[in-house]
């Protein structure tokens, strides 16, 4: 049977208002895994009261942060206990493999959560020392209230908790909104909240249901302070113009074509696993995913040959199998969207090298399993090499000098993250600060650490998440001047 998984308004688990629900499937089965809320208005309504009401008394926004510190440091070790359930959810649900949904995913948001609960008790202003004696000039930090959480289906765990860490280490209150593709896997979260007796109800509320009913009635509510969301670019220009009607603070982390570059001086052994994992781990479905293999052309042929060979000893299988290094793709409509991807890749006049087609025998007839596709001799401007495709294809395209690999790599509306393969620590700097994006890893690939700042550039999104800068986001600034001057300085 599948689960019932239920909207979570002011500390209590609730039906949608219009009785409607709809299911998520197994991306491995196309078998049901839960029936979930479809939540309209009138269930925004309630949730956002409840954020509302739970944030302006006070309990939780004016909480010293050593007792926020302490509800976040129960919440991971709640996560922790819970791992397995979480990984065969994001598994079942999204089709990511049980060991990386557990290892990247699960455990990194344990991670997270202790980072965050150590910045809530770092939240500090200033004192403007510069001033007159005469005055005392304060800058302080205050949360910057309620928060609508809108998280995408690929990391069902860790992304909303990134949002909700930084929320809460704030002393902000929250409505979550995750994916309709992966909502029981997010909404379980909810279950770990009920066991948290320190957290005041109204702070942490959730709701499922299409984003174009709720998520645009979270972003257009005036009584929303913040938007923060994970997805699409198209979505979060739609979320920027509904938050622009009355100024809501923003943080948006949207696409990404993230350029690999490999240099013909690298350690080619290090960089083909890091380029294979980089597009093909979570069948390419990453806003970091290495989607774009810039290579050197002494060594492209090369290159391409090991790197086509050694992408066939991936394991594709069930996501629950711990063998598997691939899971298929999370829905129909996301397989058929690749697809058509690959097909205009075969049009533009991109060599098609592995791949290309859906996996129909045996084990992968039931899902949506895609091949690890790879095209070489792409041009910048196609669209493989362009647009994000979320999915397991790679589009490699050489390059002959270093200023040619900065300009290919630039050349993009997307700005996220980019990956630089070289033993030459000079040029690995030059190129790393020319390339255009938020993150730049140096000979490695996904790497995520809790107290470093994420986010991207140009159409990649607004603002950051993790770090010190991620809390921030989710606070205000004000300035408090006092005079003890006996008289008031104008004449």
């Amino acid at each position: 049977m599948p689960e019932m998984v239920l909207n979570y308004i002011n500390g209590k688990w609730a039906r949608a208002a219009s009785g409607r629900t709809f299911q998520s499937l197994n991306p491995a089965t196309g078998q049901p895994v839960a029936t979930t809320e479809d939540s309209g208005v009138e269930d925004v309504e309630q949730a956002v009261a409840a954020a509302r009401a739970a944030f302006d008394s006070g309990e939780w926004s004016r909480r010293p942060g050593r007792a926020r510190a302490a509800v976040l440091l129960k919440l991971a070790d709640l996560l922790e206990a819970s791992a397995e359930r979480f990984g065969r959810l994001i598994a079942v649900e999204m089709g990511k493999p049980i060991r990386f949904g557990l290892e990247r995913e699960v455990h990194a948001a344990v991670d997270r959560l202790r980072f965050f609960a150590g910045a809530a008790r770092l939240v500090s202003g200033d004192v403007t020392m510069a001033a007159p004696d005469h005055l005392l000039n304060l800058v302080l930090k205050e949360p910057v209230g309620v928060c609508a959480l809108i998280t995408p289906w690929n990391d069902p765990v860790d992304l909303p908790l990134r949002k909700i860490g930084a929320a809460l280490a704030a002393g902000c209150t929250f409505v979550l909104k995750p994916s309709s593709l992966s909502p029981a896997a997010t909404m379980e979260l909810f279950r770990l909240f009920e066991q948290i007796p320190d957290l005041p109800p109204g702070v942490a509320n959730g709701l499922t249901g299409q984003g174009t009913v709720i998520g645009e009635a979270l972003a257009a509510h005036p009584l929303v302070d913040k938007i923060s969301f994970t997805g699409s670019t198209q979505t979060g220009k739609r979320l920027m113009e509904l938050g622009a009607r009355n100024f809501k603070r923003l943080s948006l982390e949207c696409g990404g074509k993230a350029p690999t570059i490999v240099f013909g001086d690298a350690n080619l052994d290090k960089a083909l696993e890091a380029v294979k994992f980089g597009i093909f781990l979570y069948a390419g479905q990453s806003c970091t995913a290495g989607s774009r293999l810039l290579v050197e052309r002494r060594v492209h042929r090369e290159f391409l040959e090991r790197l086509t060979a050694a992408t066939g000893t991936l394991r594709i299988g069930d996501p629950l199998d711990s063998t598997a290094h691939i899971g298929p793709l999370v829905s129909e409509r996301q397989m058929n969207t690749v697809l058509e991807y690959i097909e205009s890749g075969k049009r533009e006049g991109a060599r098609l090298v592995l791949g290309g087609g859906r996996m129909r025998n045996g084990l992968y007839a039931r899902g949506w399993y895609l091949e690890p596709t790879i095209f070489d001799e792409a041009r910048p401007e196609m669209r493989i090499a362009r647009e994000e495709i979320f999915g397991p294809v790679l589009t490699v395209i050489p390059f002959d000098t270093e200023d040619d690999a900065i300009r290919i790599a630039n050349d993009n509306p997307f700005g996220l993250a980019a990956a630089v393969w070289t033993d030459d620590v000079n040029r690995a700097i030059r190129v790393a600060r020319r390339v255009r994006t938020g993150d730049v890893w140096v000979n490695t690939h996904y790497i995520r650490l809790a107290e470093s700042p994420f986010g991207g550039m140009k159409e990649s999104g607004l603002g950051r998440e993790l770090g010190m800068a991620g809390v921030d986001a989710y606070l205000e600034t004000k300035r408090v001047c006092f005079d003890t001057a006996p008289a008031f300085h104008i004449k």
